[in-house]
């Protein structure tokens, strides 16, 4: 597989044979078993200060990625020493993040990273760092059986 340009999200990338937004939303959302269960959702791709990188401050994708702010609010319905009760573990978020080059003053796009403490640092996107993806449900799906509980789910 060639080398993806995870800081390149844009509506267009989605359409990108090769970049992670493509083959998130088609090689990925092909292999699901009930792809139909999955909605559209506007993913913000901004950073955490706000600011636009890519010429948009959001995509509308079915597939994408955790983003920082996510990643924090969870941490507070799932708390844990390290955000979450099982914190993901050097996994990307969509969240663009700068970073200082190997020279000296030069500043950089990379993305924010969960690392293995489970503590947001940003990382060029060069590095080996694994993905999870994330999808959102359907509203409309209902529960067809079982209560819901641990016992009977």
């Amino acid at each position: 597989m060639p080398p993806v340009n995870l800081c390149k999200v844009s509506q267009d990338y989605l359409q990108t044979a090769g970049s992670l937004a493509y083959q998130l939303n088609h090689s990925f959302m092909m292999s699901l078993e009930n792809s139909n269960w999955v909605q559209e959702h506007v993913w913000d791709v901004s950073g955490l200060d706000g600011r636009i990188w890519n010429g948009t401050g959001s995509v509308s994708a079915k597939v994408g990625l955790l983003s920082a702010n996510e990643y924090l609010q969870y941490g507070t319905v799932y708390p844990g020493e390290s955000g979450l009760q099982d914190h993901l573990g050097n996994v990307w978020t969509l969240t663009p993040a700068t970073f200082i080059g190997a020279e000296l003053g030069t500043i950089n796009q990379g993305l924010y990273q969960v690392n293995d403490y489970g503590n947001l640092s940003s990382a060029a996107p060069r590095a080996y760092i694994h993905i999870r993806p994330v999808i959102y449900l359907r509203t409309d799906l209902v529960q067809a059986a079982g209560s819901g509980s641990d016992e009977d789910p």
